[in-house]
């Protein structure tokens, strides 16, 4: 789990692009998928 990081004064955020860390997350899920084939796993992106 992660939250945006405040932009700094210049109007940039010095993070991780979080297109990036999307896709990391889905990875993560998927590995756990295929530990757990009989398990239904579900992915959330929640807006802010």
């Amino acid at each position: 789990m992660w939250a945006r990081e405040p932009k700094s004064a210049d109007g940039v955020r010095p993070s991780i692009k979080e297109s990036t860390r999307w896709i990391e997350g889905y990875e993560r899920v998927a590995e756990q998928a295929a530990a757990l084939p009989a398990t239904r796993l579900v992915y959330v992106l929640a807006p802010m």
